[in-house]
């Protein structure tokens, strides 16, 4: 009899406590791991290496940097989630076995080292979050030439795409065909992410190619600054026609056509933060409100000509955004930002919130109304264009700014220029809502100019100079001389200076001040008192004909002379239209040392030698600058040698070691915008700084000339264009590469690289290439330096695509066959025209059977039961406004057998079905 194993009760406990035991003492010596610890033990990322060294079909390498992968599908195959690859110098290279796109199935971070990635795949669609930076793309492919974060996370940072290779879209969504999702995985918050200050891409959408989009998607570019850089829309595209027995060809194929039924179901939110693109679309009209654009920028911010549709705009970040266009939205200020909506026709917006108590502000043109269809909500600050130091820029009596349609909760606050001090923005009642208007001109209006100009934009003086000229009394002033132009309707006796408002803005060491009206014993003054400069206009001078601008001495209890250094002014005269603005530079010396001196003080006189009326950029200007005594008596005897300072424009000319030798000096001046030079008449001052010798003290003196930059003589350099492509019902352009701009005398290059218009033409008139036939090509440019300069480049033919045909044959009534052709277009373009000949065995049996909407068939009768017959189908186009748009094909032959046996009724065919796309 076997033994009983089962425990006594005492046993079982005795044995359980002492296994509770060992396994509390086997948790307790167990370390404790921080989480984020283990985590990174168990994702420890790798840098697997690749580089394309050994030719497309090479597999070779083991992942390292001394041996990394020649093809990246092989590098990409090694890698885990959270492992980085990392290209070298040679670049990286993705082959295609077909037009499909490559998967990224594994969340890693593809790191170019600035080197290229060549692509052949039909794009790149995401699984995961995929990181690509510092790369520069080289996509092959026409065929769905982008890259889809199909619902997940894509960044590119410092990603751009080569020259000479395809331009990528970004889609949030992903790629359909067929009405499937390409992309394995797709996630439902879409997050493209872009940075880099070279960056050049195609497009971006919000949703997905030939397809809807379920998801929200966020697109933020932060500082991209390329040149490219197209439009964002927040909607999915249709794709393209690409030829795809043609996908490598050079030709850059049309963007995506955004399309509004392949909606985004969530909200677009689209973020720009100092970064440009062409133009920002929402989708249709009833989804608008789900379209957030936010501007966020500390600067004044153009990069968008235009918003669409989009329902929401916020601008923050204390700088101003001045769109062209812009559909009626809800616009919200932050942080004491503007929008500036005067580039726009009829500006009109649902309504404005400003987020904070004060310093966001409108700014409209100066005959501009603003419709807003609700309200305006906070703190707002109106001005017109030009407005500057929390001053309205000029505005029109007595109209009307802002149109509201119900009343808005707070006032609007507005401060005139100074040209208009006592206008007021008023506020009236209309209807549910109110009108906000300037008040009427009370008294005279202000005696404005129609343009003025300095004739000498650089003074130069010392301490003890300017700050005694105030005192009226024979203490040889320098004022700037002023040519004005003035309107006709103003009295001959309002024709001076004197009477005109003045504003001055004045940077000195960095720190930018503006000039305030300060009134002492009922005398008024412009002035700015942290500098000690004041400016009297319209003082008379003997020998000076011209209206002047003196800057003089502002005495205040702290100080009673003006700083040495140098003033960099701008000065702002009340003007009829726009704005008008003058730069000054004021140079104040220290003053000489006499003490212990007893020379003499002589003036000096200081001419600038050998300049010549007129120039073009980039030539050489060699100058002598001379300085001699001013009293004749000391003709003859040279002034001490001295440093002297050069100005172009009011932009200093470094000319540090030269010196003035025997009151001579000769300096060479490259004309070129570096240096301040511009197109039209230029200004150029030579300031002598005076020294002192045994004989006499030579005080400072400069000179002031003028001269005219005119335009460059060049011509382009480039290759000749000669390109095909096939019809494709849609526009398109022949492959352009960059040209060069050089001079026509010597041939220097004065511009490379770079990208010009292209235009077409024929018979005389620009044209938009679509229909077969021969366009010229055309190449402008436009630079700084040189006028624009257009010229026919070469030719662009678009030929007959080709069309495909099907051909089906199939038996009736025993001995009958049925013949049908079908004849498809190129996708985009128009219905194939022409007529069908069938033919049997060779030998023809109708003869242009004229196609209906590309169809054509016809019978066949009384063929021989048991026979086997070939059939073929050629298709003939017509011509079509004098152009032919397809080429003539002939269908795969389809082959029909005649059973035997009447009573079945049918028949047998072999290859029957024809095929698409034959031809010969």
């Amino acid at each position: 009899m076997k033994k009983n194993n089962q425990m006594k009760p005492d046993n079982v406990a005795k044995r359980l406590w002492a296994f509770f035991i060992v396994l509390t003492m086997c948790i307790t010596v167990q370390p404790v791991v921080p989480a984020k610890a283990q985590e990174a033990v168990q994702t420890a990322a790798r840098t697997i290496y690749t580089e394309f060294k050994h030719g497309n079909s090479t597999r070779s390498g083991d992942g390292s940097y001394g041996n990394p992968y020649n093809l990246f599908e092989d590098a990409y195959a090694a890698a885990g989630n959270g492992d980085e690859i990392s290209i070298l110098g040679s670049g990286a290279f993705l082959n295609a076995e077909a037009a499909e796109p490559f998967i990224f199935d594994k969340s890693v971070t593809v790191n170019g080292n600035g080197n290229t990635f060549s692509n052949r795949k039909g794009g790149f669609i995401l699984n995961t979050d995929v990181t690509f930076k510092n790369i520069t793309l080289r996509f092959s492919n026409r065929l769905h030439d982008a890259i889809f974060a199909n619902g997940h996370k894509l960044v590119l940072e410092n990603v751009t795409c080569d020259s000479g290779f395809r331009y990528v879209d970004i889609f949030g969504g992903s790629l359909y065909e067929n009405g499937k999702n390409m992309g394995n995985h797709p996630g439902s918050e879409a997050q493209i992410l872009i940075t880099g200050g070279g960056t050049n891409l195609g497009n971006i959408y919000a949703g997905s190619m030939n397809g809807t989009y379920d998801g929200k998607t966020q697109i933020v570019l932060a500082h991209v600054s390329g040149t490219q850089n197209g439009e964002i829309y927040a909607s999915g595209a249709i794709e393209p026609y690409v030829n795809q027995d043609d996908w490598f060809s050079t030709q850059e194929p049309d963007p995506p056509a955004a399309d509004g039924q392949y909606t985004v179901s969530g909200d677009v939110e689209i973020s720009l933060t100092g970064s440009d693109t062409k133009q920002v679309y929402g989708v249709s009209e009833n989804h608008a409100g789900k379209t957030f654009l936010t501007i966020d920028t500390d600067q004044s911010y153009t990069g968008i000509p235009g918003i669409s549709k989009v329902g929401n705009l916020t601008v923050k970040g204390g700088g101003t955004f001045a769109p062209a266009a812009l559909d009626s939205c809800t616009v919200r200020l932050e942080g004491a930002s503007a929008i500036d909506l005067s580039q726009m026709e009829t500006p009109q917006v649902h309504s404005i919130v400003s987020a904070d108590s004060a310093g966001n502000r409108l700014i409209l043109g100066k005959e501009q109304k603003l419709n807003v269809t609700d309200t305006i909500t906070g703190a707002l600050t109106f001005e017109t264009l030009n407005g500057r130091n929390g001053k309205s820029g000029i505005a029109e009596y007595g109209h009307t700014y802002l149109e509201l349609g119900r009343a808005a909760d707070t006032a609007v606050s507005f401060t005139p220029t100074d040209g208009q001090a006592g206008m007021t923005l008023e506020r009236t009642s209309s209807g549910n809502g109110e009108i906000w208007k300037t008040s009427e001109l009370s008294g005279d209006e202000p005696v404005a100019v129609k343009n003025m100009t300095i004739k000498n934009p650089v003074i130069t003086t010392t301490v003890s100079e300017i700050s005694k000229v105030g005192e009226y009394k024979n203490k040889d002033p320098k004022p700037y001389l002023a040519e004005v132009a003035w309107l006709e309707q103003t009295d001959e006796y309002d024709r001076d200076l004197g009477v005109v408002p003045m504003e001055y803005e004045v940077t000195f060491n960095g720190t930018a001040y503006f000039s305030k009206t300060v009134t002492e014993d009922e005398n008024s003054f412009i002035c700015i008192p942290e500098l000690n400069l004041m400016f009297m206009t319209g003082v008379s001078y003997e020998e000076i004909t011209d209206d002047t601008i003196t800057p003089m001495c502002y005495r205040t209890a702290e100080s009673s002379t003006v700083k040495e250094g140098t003033y960099y002014i701008t000065i702002r005269p009340f003007s009829a239209d726009e704005q008008i603005e003058q730069k000054v530079v004021l140079i104040v010396n220290k003053d000489p040392d006499t003490s212990g001196s007893t020379v003499t003080s002589k003036e000096t006189t200081t001419t600038i030698n050998g300049l010549p009326s007129a120039v073009s950029m980039q030539d050489e200007l060699n100058l002598t600058v001379q300085t001699v005594y001013t009293d004749s008596s000391l003709q003859g005897q040279n002034v001490p040698s001295a440093g002297f300072s050069v100005y172009i424009n009011q932009t200093p000319y470094e000319v540090s070691g030269i010196t003035l030798q025997n009151g001579e000096a000769a300096i060479k001046i490259p004309v070129s915008e570096t240096n301040g030079f511009h197109m039209g008449e230029n200004a150029i001052t030579v300031s002598y700084a005076g020294a002192a010798n045994g004989n006499y003290r030579a005080l400072p003196s400069q000179a002031n000339e003028t001269v005219t930059v005119n335009p460059i003589a060049v011509k382009m350099q480039y290759d000749t264009i000669q390109q095909t492509a096939a019809y494709t019902g849609l526009k398109q352009s022949c492959f352009v590469s960059t040209v060069n701009v050089v001079r026509k005398d010597n041939g220097k290059t004065v511009d490379s690289q770079v990208k010009p218009e292209v235009f077409y033409r024929q018979d005389g008139k620009n044209v938009v290439p679509v229909q077969p036939g021969s366009y010229e090509v055309w190449f402008k440019v436009t630079g700084n330096q040189y006028d624009v300069i257009a010229e026919k480049v070469g030719t662009f033919t678009i030929t007959a695509a080709k069309p495909s045909i099907r051909l089906t044959a199939e038996t009736e009534n025993g001995n009958s066959v049925h013949l049908y052709a079908k004849v498809d277009g190129v996708r985009n373009g128009s219905i194939p025209l022409g007529s069908i000949s069938f033919y049997q065995d060779g030998t023809i049996i109708k003869a242009q059977e004229k196609l209906v909407y590309g169809e054509a068939d016809t019978v066949v009768s009384g063929l021989k039961r048991g026979g086997s017959y070939q059939f073929k189908a050629v298709y003939e186009p017509d011509d079509k406004d004098g152009q032919t748009y397809y080429e003539t094909v002939t269908s795969e032959a389809a082959t029909v057998t005649i059973k035997e046996d009447s009573s079945t009724g049918g028949g047998s065919s072999s290859g029957g079905s024809g095929t698409t796309g034959g031809g010969s």
